[in-house]
């Protein structure tokens, strides 16, 4: 645990959904992993600090 939240990475995570569900959980998204050019450039513009 950094800062005493709980630590994730999403796995095929497209636009970024599943990261914004663990952002409001109070977790801290240390990484996020998508291999479609298109998905990732979406993630990007919806979580520019990842």
């Amino acid at each position: 645990m950094k800062n005493g939240k709980l630590q994730a990475i999403d796995l095929f995570s497209g636009a970024g959904g599943l990261s914004q569900g663990l952002k409001q959980a109070e977790f801290q998204v240390i990484g996020a992993v998508e291999f479609v050019e298109n998905f990732a450039k979406s993630y990007e513009l919806n979580h520019p600090k990842n």
